[in-house]
């Protein structure tokens, strides 16, 4: 057999290596319990509201209060299988609230749209509505709900509230902080939680949105705790304090509860508005410094923002931190480099590869030493990569669409929308990412970016990723995108958006670009024919850098 492997190796871009441990087969529940009673006076989870503004609870009062918030939901009818939708910033009722509809084996639908959340509520079918209210709008909002709450044939029947307006209860809603009270000296739900099942539906997260209307994922209990597989990258353990900006409605923010129930970590976050909207840099180090934190979650627009900081030096001292981890788009290497500099006693950044619909699926360790922007894919998942228009095989090295076959992938991947489940997976089962990348024989994943980003001009394909990489590297140069926009000749031509220095200019950059791009075979060269300057790039729901909507400016500006 593992000549036959080798044979084929070298005609295909194939991978795969069994995960050697098992997969863990419990809830989320199941998992935290088992976690609070090792460790039930450390703290389990720290929210910042402002600097100063700081809660936090330990693993046994995290407990409790679940454990009494769910009998509290219990006796207002909830019980397993029952849509629960979720819409709140990041806040320390989220811990319980989660815990508590877990035990219940309640599925819950993170929503993060407010302007569509009464819609929302309504479409999937939702028995319940989790809502933090904290200003006007959000009052406004929960007021349009309650009003529809019941009428005809719409399930939900049920609203319960929190926040600074928690209290604020209309028709038959109820408060939170007055569920958890009234049921603070009752014993525990009469074996609800023992009736959940790890295949049980536990949380159904949402796309950005970015190619269409957001489609919501659906993750089992077994589905959602081996992601952990893929955390294990932040190398956090129950001697950690884990440090993530993310909203917890969105799994990349939401995997603070997983390290948090699964390895005991002490989960730390804030309100994710300070750090992705106001660029809160100071205010965030300062929590660093403050909670000795040891793991951190950083995105690009955060390390962008840091990088740029006029006293990044002095911020970055933080002795307690040894990990970085990072993801969600393409990253510069060199980037992560001169973060790792502002950070002496960091040990590594591991930048992870994945998604909520394909799963963990490759990572990679960045130290000074790293020469290589190719991540190793993980255990247990299978990766091929493929030519996009046929669908056939390619040899290793050679660029295609990277498929996934992944035992976490749920097959009814699309809530309420069976014809997108099907179309996600081909008939031998493979998962199509819309990811463009090129894969070594054992397993070294490198990624360009999407396939609908991949620019055509001529008879070449030209991946974004490669010209960005070389023009980051003009100092000048803040952040980088490179779009396709229409030509006649050529069918496209590259324009590069960038965001510059203070003491940068376009026409300085287009000089440098000229003698840095070396012309090709075709006579062309990869410097690219326009350039227009941003102040800031728009940003998709889930934080990344919204190519779609700079590609619509540029076309703007340039009135093609």
């Amino acid at each position: 057999m593992e000549k036959i492997n080798q044979a084929h190796l070298n005609k295909r871009s194939y991978y795969h290596i069994p995960q050697i441990t098992s997969y863990a087969y419990v809830t989320l529940h199941e998992a935290f319990d088992i976690t609070a009673q090792l460790y039930p006076t450390k703290n389990a989870a720290v929210f910042y509201q402002t600097r100063e503004q700081r809660e936090s609870m330990t693993f046994s009062e995290l407990k409790k209060q679940s454990i009494s918030l769910a009998e509290s939901l219990r006796r207002r009818g909830y019980s397993r299988g029952d849509r629960v939708a979720f819409s709140s910033p990041n806040c320390i009722e989220f811990f319980p609230l989660t815990l508590a509809l877990s035990r219940l084996g309640c599925n819950m639908f993170m929503l993060s749209n407010l302007n569509n959340l009464c819609d929302d509520v309504l479409e999937y079918k939702c028995r319940a509505l989790m809502l933090y209210v904290g200003n006007d709008k959000e009052r406004e909002i929960y007021r349009e709900i309650a009003s529809r709450v019941p009428q005809g044939t719409n399930p939900l029947s049920d609203i319960v509230v929190f926040g600074p307006y928690g209290d604020d209860v209309l028709g038959t809603g109820a408060s939170l902080n007055n569920l958890i009270k009234g049921e603070e000296n009752v014993t525990p739900i009469d074996g609800a939680a023992e009736q959940v099942d790890p295949d049980d539906p536990m949380c159904v997260f949402f796309t950005s949105g970015s190619t269409g209307k957001p489609k919501g994922i659906q993750l089992t209990h077994n589905a959602y705790i081996n992601w952990a597989r893929m955390d294990v990258a932040s190398f956090a353990g129950a001697d950690s304090v884990l440090f993530n900006d993310r909203p917890m409605t969105w799994l990349g923010g939401h995997g603070l509860i997983m390290e948090m129930a699964v390895c005991g970590t002490t989960a730390l976050t804030v309100s994710s508005s300070l750090v992705v909207a106001e660029g809160e840099v100071d205010f965030v180090f300062t929590i660093l410094k403050r909670e000795s934190v040891t793991n951190t979650v950083m995105m690009h627009y955060f390390i962008v923002d840091l990088l740029n900081y006029s006293d990044a030096v002095s911020f970055c001292q933080v002795p307690s931190l040894r990990y970085i981890v990072t993801g969600g788009q393409v990253m510069d290497r060199d980037q992560l480099k001169k973060l790792l500099t502002l950070f002496p006693n960091i040990k590594q950044i591991t930048v992870g590869y994945g998604s909520t619909d394909a799963g963990p699926i490759a990572l990679q360790d960045v130290t000074y030493d790293t020469r290589s922007d190719k991540m190793q894919v993980i255990d247990g998942v299978e990766v091929k990569v493929v030519e996009p228009d046929t669908n056939r095989d390619v040899p290793p090295g050679s660029a295609g669409e990277i498929c996934v076959r992944n035992p976490m992938i749920y097959r009814c991947l699309y809530m309420d929308n069976e014809a997108a489940s099907q179309a996600a997976f081909d008939e031998a089962g493979w998962f199509h990412t819309g990811d463009i990348g090129t894969m070594t024989t054992d397993g070294q994943l490198s990624v360009s970016g999407r396939k609908d980003d991949m620019i055509k001009r001529a008879t070449v394909k030209v991946f974004p990723a490669e010209v960005e990489a070389v023009i980051a590297q003009n100092p000048a140069v803040k952040d980088v995108i490179v779009v396709g926009v229409p030509d006649i000749r050529l069918r496209e031509e590259l324009c590069a958006c960038v965001i510059m220095e203070s003491s940068g200019d376009v026409e300085g950059l287009e000089s440098w670009c000229k003698k840095k791009f070396s012309v090709g075979p075709d006579g062309l060269s990869l410097a690219p024919k326009y350039y227009l300057q941003f102040e800031e790039f728009p940003l998709t729901g889930t934080g990344k850098t919204q190519r779609k909507s700079i590609r619509e400016k540029a076309l703007e500006k340039l009135k093609l």
